[in-house]
């Protein structure tokens, strides 16, 4: 079988370049080499199999609309197109995220640019033969906004290689702790971002604060991507890190409190690795995490969040806050093989 995968970025960014690379690994182990459709490729990802650049049109209104033109003349008729960006006739479009859905849950009134994408997801909507949502959120999104028969539409969760994401030993994690600057005392909460905005980072910063002074072990927010957050006596910048299994394994514990998150990976590769997950229902994978500690919340309501910390804090005081059985915690088969499995099922 000849497969195609249409990507923006093939690359190391954020989630949705990490499923990307997962998606070329998993078929790869299943003796298909797919070609690999960018406007933006890394040299260390081109070594894997075939890519194709597609130049990134300089009017952003019509970036998306040229991506697509072109890549329908670049694709060969015996090819299987697996999209995760917004083109025409896919056999398999994956739906990470929808942009009306996006502006609802961000409040934000639809620019120039926000119109005419989505005038290209609902052609691509249209035009998909079947479409994977990574979340059953989405799903309903796809139905409310695009009217899109549900028949149509497969609820897939996302993968997550245990190979690469797993408990370390609690002397290794002491090793990582002190590497990374974590005081034994401190109880540290991974902010994994690449929009601190997006991911209510503002929001958390401002309930640690006001009940730091309660908390019997201080917290201080770990924050892990390409963009710093601006400084001050809670944040400990990391930067961008290519080995987060180090780091989750490093934390106490991770933390989202996003406005829109279709999924979120890094929750299921947190409980993966041992570390219990604080997360805003606004999160996808709050579908999937058993919540059996409380420590979910709505970010509407930041007591929740409060209640949360509290309990954190209270966790971390017994030594109870990590976990040990991490896939009793996740109610889906997270293994990339798995999901591979079921993409080939529903290609043919």
């Amino acid at each position: 079988m000849k497969i195609a995968i249409s990507t923006d970025k093939f690359q190391r960014s954020g989630g949705m370049e990490r499923y990307v690379f997962d998606l070329v690994q998993g078929l790869i182990q299943k003796q298909i080499t797919p070609s690999v459709f960018a406007m933006k490729i890394s040299p260390e990802f081109s070594s894997l199999c075939p890519t194709y650049k597609i130049m990134q049109f300089p009017i952003t209104q019509l970036r998306y609309g040229f991506f697509n033109l072109n890549l329908q003349k670049k694709l060969q008729k015996d090819q299987k197109l697996i999209c995760v960006n917004l083109v025409d006739n896919a056999d398999i479009l994956i739906c990470c995220g929808n942009h009306l859905g996006f502006l609802r849950a961000t409040k934000r009134k639809p620019t120039l640019k926000d119109k005419m994408i989505i005038k290209r997801g609902i052609c691509a909507y249209k035009t998909a033969k079947k479409i994977i949502a990574h979340s059953a959120k989405t799903a309903n999104e796809l139905q409310e906004f695009y009217k899109i028969d549900k028949n149509k539409i497969f609820t897939i969760y996302p993968p997550v290689d245990s190979a690469n994401f797993y408990i370390l030993s609690n002397e290794k994690r002491q090793e990582l702790r002190k590497k990374f600057g974590f005081k034994d005392n401190e109880n540290i909460l991974l902010f994994p971002s690449a929009n601190h905005n997006l991911k209510g980072l503002d929001l958390i910063i401002e309930v640690v604060q006001s009940i730091q002074k309660n908390l019997k072990n201080p917290i201080k927010i770990a924050v892990c991507g390409k963009k710093p957050a601006n400084a001050n006596d809670l944040i400990i910048n990391l930067g961008f890190i290519k080995n987060m299994s180090e780091v989750y394994n490093a934390v106490d514990f991770t933390i989202l409190a996003s406005i829109y998150e279709v999924f979120g990976l890094v929750g299921v590769e947190s409980v993966l690795c041992g570390t219990k997950t604080i997360f805003a229902t606004t999160c996808g994978c709050t579908e999937i995490i058993k919540d059996s500690d409380g420590l979910f919340f709505d970010r509407n309501k930041p007591e929740t969040l409060v209640n949360s910390l509290f309990l954190a804090d209270k966790m971390k005081s017994q030594n109870t806050h990590k976990i040990t059985n991490p896939k009793d915690y996740i109610a889906y088969n997270p293994e990339l093989s798995y999901h591979i499995d079921r993409l080939l099922e529903l290609i043919d």
